[in-house]
């Protein structure tokens, strides 16, 4: 999370405030980018109204408290939806640079963003899979020359991120024994009880259903390829909630079809 601290301090230093302050101020505006970024997401991909899509992305409590706290988890984010949104909206040129070089910023927030282009192809797809790939490689390739290049900036090499990132995943958090399930470990018990809720649960389990039967296999594909590479790496490891922040959303698109599926059923009766 380089690119984290080095624009906390670029912006202490020119504006004369303490980098804790400029931290927290940098948190809160992100938060409020990704929020909106995230449910024009949800509306775009579900056809729903903004407003039900951001009130479902607000069940999930990881969504608003990272603006409670200084952390670069709601920076990546903010660069990272900005940069989706942009490329799912307008695949002109332009707009697939802009959606690389903010996805590449992104990254530079937090290393682990990079999970995040796995689902990249399957949100810029409208027509052919030939002209998906083409934009998705051009995105990518803008990312990584952004990657490299802010990293390089910051006087930082991939090796020492990598090095970084092992040790993260070689301290184990001391949690609460009685919340233990032997295969999940302690903390991710915890950590996913804090993360969903029994009224998120029911309407993703809902929404998912709803989309398999009704054959949306975009939908579908969306969810698994934005959910399954953070769950998969945090897997054992997951010490806090937001580390999954980045899924959100895509539970959330899930927990929106849910949610519409209800309010059709209820109506039939």
């Amino acid at each position: 999370q380089s690119g984290t601290y080095w624009i906390t301090y670029w912006l202490s230093r020119v504006g004369g405030v303490e980098p804790f302050e400029v931290f927290c101020a940098l948190s809160v505006t992100a938060a409020l980018i990704f929020i909106w970024t995230a449910s024009v997401t949800m509306t775009y991909l579900s056809g729903e109204d903004l407003a039900l899509s951001g009130l479902i992305l607000l069940t999930f409590q990881e969504v608003w408290t990272n603006a409670f706290y200084a952390n670069s988890n709601i920076l990546a984010a903010a660069f990272i939806f900005s940069s989706f949104l942009i490329g799912m909206r307008s695949q002109k040129m332009v707009s697939l640079l802009v959606s690389g070089l903010l996805l590449g910023l992104g990254v530079w927030m937090r290393f682990d963003a990079l999970l995040m282009f796995v689902v990249l192809p399957v949100l810029l797809h409208r027509s052919s899979w030939q002209k998906t790939f083409r934009d998705g490689a051009l995105v990518i390739v803008v990312a990584g020359i952004t990657i490299l290049t802010t990293l390089w900036l910051s006087d930082v090499t991939i090796a020492e991120v990598l090095a970084s990132s092992q040790r993260h995943f070689q301290l184990r958090a001391a949690t609460t024994p009685g919340l233990g399930i032997p295969w999940l470990g302690d903390s991710n018990v915890k950590s996913h009880l804090a993360y969903f809720s029994l009224f998120n649960l029911t309407l993703i389990s809902i929404g998912l259903i709803s989309a398999m039967h009704d054959r949306r296999w975009k939908m579908v594909g969306i969810f698994f390829l934005g959910v399954l590479p953070l769950s998969i790496v945090y897997l054992g490891d997951l010490t806090t909630p937001k580390y999954l922040l980045y899924a959100a959303p895509f539970f959330a698109l899930l927990a929106l079809r849910g949610w519409g599926t209800f309010l059709d059923q209820f109506a039939k009766g």
